[in-house]
């Protein structure tokens, strides 16, 4: 999936979009891995089933 953002809009802050289409076009995606930089959308979205570093979609 691509999406074209802005230049001014950090990539973190775009991924609830992505994350959120990936989801409706591709329910059988359950578990995609993000680094650091996504660390708060990786605490919000995280269940206790994903591993470290890992975002349930």
């Amino acid at each position: 999936m691509v999406m074209v953002t802005p230049a001014d809009l950090h990539d973190a802050a775009a991924a609830k979009e992505v994350l959120f289409r990936l989801r409706l076009m591709h329910p059988e995606i359950t578990i995609v891995w993000a680094d650091s930089a996504y660390g708060e959308l990786i605490t919000s979205r995280r269940r206790n089933s994903a591993p470290s570093g890992a975002v349930e979609v």
